[in-house]
């Protein structure tokens, strides 16, 4: 058997985290101690407002120094293993379905929905005795997600986040076009020349994602422009391009959840047998209501 070890390839030794670095004196340096530190007007500030920060809130108080030996007790994570010290890791963050479902059963209950638990009221009240504390009352936006509650119901929409990634790729002014996508295009990888910013195209799709929170009408069509993220073509944007004025043109628009006091779960799916020209692979979804809600 022939092997790489035998032949006397080996891989490169790397001495250096990129091919260009960046000269030392162009690289930021940070102080080694406090009187270094102190001796830049700018860490000088920044650790003048942290001690007067402190000072204000009396979080500490000012005692001698001991002469006793201190330790610290810390957990040697790179000594745990898998299946033994731990078997999965979780991030406690709220997800979409999971916003839309309590805001779909707030409006259908007629609940309040605020951004402070009245459970720890009472932790708040003291906690505003010794701290400078704003209730900030009802919820108006949340997670980038914007919300007006009427008779009606709720409307949800991402009006700001939209313009923000307008404005990111300089579309601020672009025209707006009646639909996202044209239903007769099928791109494929190979088609037209690269993208000369692959970066950028990669982050809009990547901001673009999070717009299903509200838009589920570009969930799939976002789906799709993220399979070219390794080599985007000028073919590729310009679809991603034209989303982008779809989106130009619909941003006031968004989510309507209405009251449904005896909703039941509905689920619909669906599928695109070999839709995708480079690998012939299939296309599911669904959709999940509760009532008439879309929660997932």
């Amino acid at each position: 058997m022939t092997t790489r070890s035998l032949n006397g390839i080996s891989k490169p030794k790397v001495y250096c985290a990129t091919k260009h670095p960046l000269p030392e004196a162009l690289l930021p340096t940070e102080p080694k101690s406090v009187k270094e530190a102190l001796k830049d007007p700018k860490w000088h500030a920044s650790m003048a407002s942290e001690n007067k920060a402190v000072k204000k809130a009396r979080t500490w108080t000012l005692v001698l120094r001991t002469d006793d030996m201190q330790s610290r007790l810390v957990a040697r994570g790179y000594l745990q293993l898998p299946g033994i010290d731990y078997e999965e890791t979780f991030s406690p963050v709220v997800k979409p379905v999971t916003v839309r479902t309590v805001l779909s059963l707030a409006v259908s209950n007629n609940w309040k929905v605020t951004q402070l638990d009245e459970l720890i009221s009472k932790l708040v009240t003291n906690l505003n005795t010794q701290f400078s504390l704003k209730d900030l009352g009802e919820v108006h936006y949340f997670l980038g997600v914007g919300r007006v509650r009427s008779e009606t119901g709720m409307h949800l929409s991402q009006s700001k986040y939209i313009t923000d990634i307008l404005l990111k790729v300089h579309m601020g002014g672009a025209k707006p076009c009646p639909n996202p996508s044209n239903s007769t295009l099928k791109l494929s990888l190979t088609e037209g020349e690269p993208f000369e910013d692959p970066t950028l195209y990669r982050s809009t799709i990547g901001a673009l994602q999070y717009l299903s929170f509200t838009m589920p009408d570009v969930a799939l069509i976002v789906n799709k422009r993220s399979q070219f993220l390794k080599a985007p073509t000028v073919v590729h944007w310009e679809a991603c391009k034209k989303l982008l004025r779809y989106l130009k043109g619909t941003i006031s628009e968004g989510l309507i959840l209405k009251p449904e006091p005896n909703a039941s779960i509905e689920c619909y799916s669906d599928a695109d047998w070999a839709r995708y020209i480079d690998d012939r692979r299939s296309t599911r979804g669904y959709v999940v209501f509760l009532g008439r809600n879309l929660i997932s």
